[in-house]
């Protein structure tokens, strides 16, 4: 039979088990939360890519038809925003691979950059108009 004090160490024991199997359960619970809002951002993230691209192609396709002048400095333009976009893709893949701990910092990486590609791309319309 166990004693008194062999009893209080299996109760404790036995609740800490219990209390470790909580966190675990609440942790993974954050962590499908925080999977789920990294989804949500990346899916976001790839679409306003997508309409940079967009926006991109628009100006190359100015650069064909201006005159020689201006396609020489629309071209370094559209080169330095294709470099940078380049720049931008890394940021965003960065997020995608980011631990859990990590990914918030690597997404406002991500934003800082796309708000530098979406200043640039700005500039570099308003040089076409």
């Amino acid at each position: 039979m166990m004693s008194g004090t062999r009893w209080l160490i299996a109760i404790a024991l036995l609740a800490s088990l219990v209390s470790c199997t909580k966190k675990a359960d609440n942790g993974s619970t954050e962590s499908s939360d925080q999977a789920a809002e990294r989804s949500q951002f990346v899916l976001s993230a790839e679409q306003k890519l997508a309409d940079v691209d967009a926006g991109i192609d628009t100006l190359k396709a100015h650069v064909t038809v201006a005159g020689k002048k201006a396609q020489v400095e629309m071209k370094q333009d559209v080169d330095s925003l294709d470099i940078e976009r380049q720049k931008v893709q890394m940021k965003l893949d960065a997020v995608k691979s980011a631990s859990m701990d990590a990914w918030r910092n690597a997404r406002d990486e991500f934003a800082t950059a796309l708000d530098s590609l979406d200043a640039k791309f700005d500039r570099a319309r308003a040089r076409l108009h």
